[in-house]
């Protein structure tokens, strides 16, 4: 009588969870909502004509969060 092989069932779950894994992340990045910004991905010419906005909605962005970036224990 033959003594029944296993192996190749683990590897065939392990493929179809890897697979699983795999469509199950691209579902949830594409669902996402993601706003890009690309303000310093612009020419320099858009740079200079936005720059005084850029400085002023960084300014607004600094005064509504508080954060501190801390390594090592100093700032």
């Amino acid at each position: 009588m033959m003594k029944k092989n296993y192996w190749p069932l683990l590897f065939i779950g392990i493929f179809l969870f890897t697979f699983f894994m795999i469509v199950w992340t691209i579902y949830w990045a594409i669902k996402t909502p993601v706003h890009e910004d690309r303000t310093f991905l612009n020419s320099y010419h858009d740079l200079d004509k936005t720059y005084n906005d850029i400085i002023i909605n960084n300014e607004k962005f600094r005064n509504k969060y508080d954060f501190k970036v801390i390594i090592n224990k100093k700032y």
